[in-house]
């Protein structure tokens, strides 16, 4: 109530928040809140390799968008690290880039 986002990202949901909330149960809950206080015209942006965010939106009637290594639409693949540095393909709505 005190904000009003239009556009929320949820990374991850763990053993973090613990004390916070109480279980990881209430976690999930307490987490979406942001995703469920998104307006019609806003978006939210989840991680699908989370295993508690996963199994929370299979049943979410809200539009999202994902993302993680196991995703298809928006993620990276082929990753290579040097001691020059990191090389990845960037995959952007299901395009290499």
């Amino acid at each position: 109530d005190m904000v009003h986002p239009q556009y929320g990202i949820l990374t991850g949901i763990n053993e973090q928040h613990l004390d916070t909330f109480g279980s990881l149960e209430n976690t999930t809950l307490g987490k979406f809140e942001l995703i469920d206080a998104l307006p019609t015209k806003g978006f939210g942006i989840v991680n699908r390799d989370n295993e508690l965010i996963k199994n929370h939106i299979e049943d979410y009637k809200r539009e999202l968008i994902t993302y993680g290594f196991t995703d298809n639409r928006f993620t990276i693949r082929d990753i290579k690290t040097t001691s020059t540095g990191t090389s990845f393909e960037l995959i952007l709505d299901g395009t290499p880039h």
